[in-house]
């Protein structure tokens, strides 16, 4: 089923006003001295404006382009000089992370997960267009072409057949049941990798293939192609195997070579097989003789992907760190890496302050972003974290990362082009979250909460550490501290903090789910937890009390407040947008599908900002179906 970025607003309408007008409108919000309660706010349309970044799982080439999927989108590079590859183009973006791309002549078919098959003609670079779409059952993850054909696996269940007569009419011909990881086509024969098979089918009639034949192998098959009556195969753990399949009814191996690392990708050219072989890079083999192939040469990429492709000596190949690099292979003994493209890959949490996006991306660091035209996002800096990054904290030109393993990183951003490291503190537990009050840093450390004296950047010192089960967010009000443990017991640990050195726990509220994050406005405390958002008063703080609960789709990872919105970042379940202007009685007025999972958000102005994983960094505008005054969203993070 296809999943739309806009929200149509008389779907919305539908659902949502009757709740609206049923609990009618009170006077305007003011600042509470118990918990807030106020007019339940009109519901929200949604709208992609911008989109940047998302993971990379497929790319194709052709003379001198190459189409790389980025998150949601197909962008078109111009790699005539290999050393420096140009952006030249990109798709609009697309209902779903890009799985996999192939090219035909000047069209692009490009499988979308749930979205199913969309076609791009990319005869004018700089401006690929949809041509045409068939949305499938089930979820398109890996694809090959064959004259008028389309064969596309589904993870959910089968192979789908498509046929492709020309790009605005394709039409669904047939399916061969059973799940499939990947697929290869000559003619009308279709070569299906399940598990530790090999598939031979005939599908000259495509409503109805034949099984003609299979291979089995000991070994986990996860990439196939097929050249010449042989089809060589990633074999994972046991490297690369050669089977002839001249007579589909009896394949067998005729080679095999076992290479290091674990073969996810292949690709052949010539007399060499290409494969991608997880972290121990790219591996070149000589197949001249395919009965008895052998290791030509490596280029050592630890983080290497597993779409590959090879052309005019030089391989194209994705990256768990970076989007694409080019490895040139002239001399297959001696593999030389050229150039690499690079956006933000796995976002997970970001701030936002004025016209930067800071990016905790998980592949690669702290991307700093310029968000002046929110409708193209451009990267202006990375800084490279030693482990993932799980959160930022900004305080003017500093930048708080927690790193996990690593602890606390302070990042001088003055010049957003170049973020540089001024000091760190290795905390004993596991960074999840940081947050700053005066000169000391509150950091949330897994098993402890890290207290962290950073009036000297560039030489932390610890202050104190305090016990605790999993913190793995901090707030901070005024001289009240507030930590979310995620583990059994669960619960919002409230703290004074009349001396800052030493925290003082005033209280626990026990809550639902395991809470992903938790941030407090007016004397109320907002949690964002697996079962969804919860709501608690806390304006006692030694008698924190439930106002309410309410499940929401996907997992509740983090969450921004704004105006009287709870925007709440659910994974699979997208941004949900909840009017919370009676925080005892929430309820969603606007949702918005991100591509990827949504797993964090800020807010400024009108504009929701997604950190939407695999997706990259999404840019949503917010617009009330009935007009609210003013409409204005002032960010408060605290």
């Amino acid at each position: 089923m296809r999943r739309n970025f806009l929200v149509p607003w008389a779907i919305v309408a539908l659902l949502m006003v009757g709740a609206w007008t049923s609990r009618g409108l009170a006077s305007p919000l003011t600042q509470p001295t118990s918990p807030p309660s106020g007019p339940l706010l009109p519901p929200v349309a949604t709208e992609l404006i911008g989109q940047i970044g998302g993971a990379t799982y497929a790319l194709d080439s052709s003379g001198p382009y190459v189409y790389l999927g980025v998150g949601p989108r197909v962008l078109v590079l111009d790699v005539t000089d290999p050393a420096a590859p140009q952006q030249v183009g990109q798709s609009a973006a697309l209902p779903t992370v890009v799985q996999d791309v192939q090219l035909s002549g000047s069209l692009l078919i490009v499988a979308l997960g749930e979205a199913g098959v969309q076609v791009l003609d990319v005869s004018t670079p700089a401006a690929p267009t949809l041509a045409g779409r068939l949305d499938t059952s089930g979820d398109i993850r890996r694809l090959a072409l064959a004259p008028g054909r389309i064969y596309a696996t589904d993870s959910t269940g089968s192979l789908q057949i498509i046929g492709l007569t020309d790009a605005d009419h394709l039409t669904w011909l047939g399916a061969y049941p059973g799940q499939a990881r990947q697929v290869a086509a000559v003619g009308t024969m279709v070569y299906l990798l399940r598990g530790t098979s090999m598939l031979l089918l005939d599908a000259a009639n495509p409503a109805n293939p034949v099984l003609v034949g299979a291979y089995q192998s000991t070994a986990y098959l996860e990439a196939v192609t097929v050249i010449n009556g042989l089809a060589y195969l990633a074999a994972g753990a046991d490297g690369m195997e050669i089977v002839s399949v001249t007579d589909p009814a009896a394949p067998a191996q005729i080679g095999h070579l076992l290479t290091p690392g674990a073969s996810k990708g292949i690709a052949v050219d010539g007399a060499f097989a290409y494969l991608a072989a997880d972290q121990d890079g790219l591996q070149v083999v000589d197949i001249q003789d395919a009965a008895a192939p052998t290791l030509a040469g490596s280029y050592a990429y630890a983080a290497i992907g597993s779409a590959l492709r090879v052309s005019s000596g030089h391989a194209f190949v994705s990256g768990k760190d970076q989007n694409l690099v080019i490895v040139d292979v002239s001399q297959p003994a001696a593999p030389v890496r050229e150039s690499a493209f690079d956006l933000p890959a796995a976002v997970r949490r970001m701030r936002v302050d004025g016209t930067r996006a800071y990016l905790a991306d998980a592949d690669d660091g702290l991307w700093i972003m310029d968000i002046t035209d929110p409708a193209n996002p451009a990267p202006l800096g990375l800084y490279r974290t030693p482990e993932s990054p799980l959160n930022v904290t900004l305080d003017g030109s500093l930048a708080y990362v927690a790193v996990g393993d690593s602890g606390l990183q302070i990042l001088d951003v003055t010049d957003p082009g170049q973020p540089t490291l001024l000091g760190s503190y290795d905390t004993i537990g596991y960074a999840f979250d940081v947050a700053i009050s005066n000169t000391l840093a509150y950091v949330a450390d897994g098993p402890r909460l890290s207290v962290i004296n950073v009036s000297q950047p560039a030489t932390p010192t610890l202050v104190t550490v305090l016990g605790l089960r999993d913190a793995r967010s901090v707030d901070i009000v005024g001289d009240l501290m507030y930590v979310a443990d995620f583990r059994s017991p669960r619960g919002l640990r409230i703290f004074s903090l009349a001396n800052p050195a030493a925290p003082l726990l005033l209280a626990t509220y026990p809550y639902d789910g395991a809470a992903g994050e938790a941030r407090v406005r007016d004397g109320v405390a907002y949690i964002a937890q697996t079962v969804g958002l919860e709501t608690a008063t806390v304006i006692s703080p030694t008698a924190p009390a439930r106002l309410a609960s309410m499940p929401l789709p996907g997992n509740s990872y983090s969450l921004a407040l704004a105006q009287s919105w709870a925007f709440v970042a659910c994974g699979s379940g997208g941004l949900q947008i909840v009017d919370v202007s009676d925080p005892a009685q929430p309820l969603v007025t606007g949702l918005f599908a991100a591509p990827g999972s949504a797993r964090g958000v800020d807010v400024q102005n009108d504009l929701a900002y997604v950190a939407a994983d695999t997706g990259g960094l999404i840019v949503v505008r917010i617009t009330p179906l009935v007009q609210a005054s003013p409409w204005f969203f002032p960010f408060m993070r605290r």
